[in-house]
């Protein structure tokens, strides 16, 4: 009878080729930061975490709100997870909600950079973030996408490790910021019935 090696659910896989974190992480940095050059020099700057790009309006307006916990004349446009998120960092650092959105962001993005290695190895995690236009401005000018993927990636190493009600509360705060976090909280409970 052949033992099967068994497999440490706490390490990413190995390829002996692929990056390490820290390589990745300072590529990406690198490419943030020339993204920004690039905007600044183009005189695009003020699109970040501005009105001008996305569905900024529908996240800065409601963080508006929900710091001064004055909401006549607000609508609702998106799920507002981004928009508490937003309004908690603002209030503790004190940064005015644009830069503190963009912190955000960009904090989320590498999250999920770093998420990503940790699930899946060094070069998914490079090509997942250095690839793709979309996600750049995401994560540099403003997007619910960067905590979305952060909080769901977060869900699931928290499965791989076994930490079911982590799993659950990291998959529920994704569906405060989009929807489609409900998948998540479906696909635990399948995987709890089964």
């Amino acid at each position: 009878m052949e033992i099967l090696p068994t497999i440490n659910p706490h390490a990413p896989p190995s390829d002996p080729q692929a990056p390490p974190l820290s390589e990745i992480s300072g590529f990406v940095i690198l490419s943030y930061a020339i993204f920004y050059a690039v905007l600044f020099l183009g005189g695009g700057l003020g699109l970040v975490g501005g009105d001008a790009f996305g569905d900024n309006p529908a996240y800065l307006k409601p963080a508006a709100a929900i710091q001064h916990w004055q909401f006549s004349g607000v609508e609702v446009h998106q799920f507002w997870g981004v928009s508490y998120a937003t309004a908690v960092l603002s209030t503790v650092t004190r940064i005015p909600l644009r830069p503190a959105f963009v912190i955000l962001c960009v904090v989320a993005s590498l999250a999920s950079l770093m998420l990503c290695h940790r699930l899946w190895g060094g070069w998914v995690a490079a090509f997942g973030c250095l690839l793709s236009l979309d996600w750049f401005q995401r994560s540099l000018l403003g997007g619910a996408e960067p905590l979305f993927i952060a909080l769901i990636l977060a869900s699931f190493l928290a499965l791989r490790r076994g930490k079911w009600a982590w799993s659950a509360v990291f998959a529920a705060l994704a569906t405060v910021v989009r929807p489609y976090g409900v998948f998540a909280l479906i696909g635990l409970g399948i995987q709890l019935l089964w």
